[in-house]
């Protein structure tokens, strides 16, 4: 289990988030949503180690998260960030392989990058210059790179986590699917996922669990139908929308007014 216990963030004299905790079970997608500025992307930080809390703690398979070692961490967290520059003009298959582990890797490397390649879909790009693709390419690239990442080290029985920060920016329609396809079988088998996503039909497509943010605290978390409700829309968008529903999954259809 990963847990964030009382989360508290300050940053040039600003509450960022006050107060905030966050289960993430093995087996399911939790997405957080909000508007900007509510404290989503920070939370992910902090939640993967990348950024400590000015308050609380973040359990990690009941030991605290400073207390891991950076290459141990690795094995079991993996983190798409909002946006990955390149300086240099990296092979795709290069970058790809800086999600490896220097020692210890589970299956031949060639065999873990093509892997990755053929999950994203770029399979025949990888002696290509990654900085000459488009920006939805090169995201998909570094999602390549960080299902690499927790595949590459052997199996121990710990659930294995994969953090994505606004992932779908840049996608077109069907790769934003197919990541959604990525992430939902990640959790099947037995993985968790904890994204920030701005699109909430794409949040309620793939979700477990939303946790909606505003002004740095949860104000709801629950399915996808109990959280993205027209009070919500109002409450924290501050627009009149009218949330819909089809089987199973709520949607929102803005409409010119």
């Amino acid at each position: 289990m990963y847990v964030a216990e009382d989360i508290s963030r300050r940053a040039g004299g600003k509450t960022i988030l006050d107060g905030v905790s966050l289960a993430l079970p093995p087996g399911t997608v939790t997405v957080l949503v909000g508007p900007n500025g509510a404290g989503k992307s920070t939370l992910l930080r902090i939640m993967a180690g990348g950024l400590p809390p000015s308050r609380g703690r973040v359990l990690l398979h009941g030991r605290d998260l400073a207390a891991w070692r950076p290459a141990e961490l690795a094995g079991i967290r993996s983190v798409l960030s909002q946006s990955t520059g390149l300086a240099f003009g990296f092979r795709v298959e290069d970058v790809v392989r800086m999600g490896l582990p220097r020692h210890g890797v589970a299956e031949p490397p060639a065999a873990l990058v093509a892997w990755g390649l053929e999950v994203v879909g770029l399979a025949d790009a990888a002696g290509r210059d990654c900085t000459t693709l488009s920006g939805g390419e090169q995201q998909r690239v570094h999602l390549a790179r960080v299902l690499v990442q927790l595949k590459a080290t052997p199996a121990d029985g710990r659930a294995r986590y994969l953090f994505l920060d606004e992932p779908t920016t840049g996608l077109d329609l069907a790769h934003q699917l197919l990541l959604l396809d990525i992430a939902r079988r990640h959790a099947r088998a037995g993985g968790g996922v904890l994204a920030v996503l701005h699109d909430l039909n794409l949040a309620a497509q793939v979700a477990d669990t939303i946790v909606a943010l505003d002004g740095g605290r949860v104000v709801a978390e629950g399915t996808p139908e109990a959280v993205i409700t027209d009070r919500l829309l109002t409450q924290v968008y501050g627009v009149d929308l009218r949330v819909n529903q089809a089987s199973a999954r709520v949607f929102v259809l803005p409409v010119a007014g």
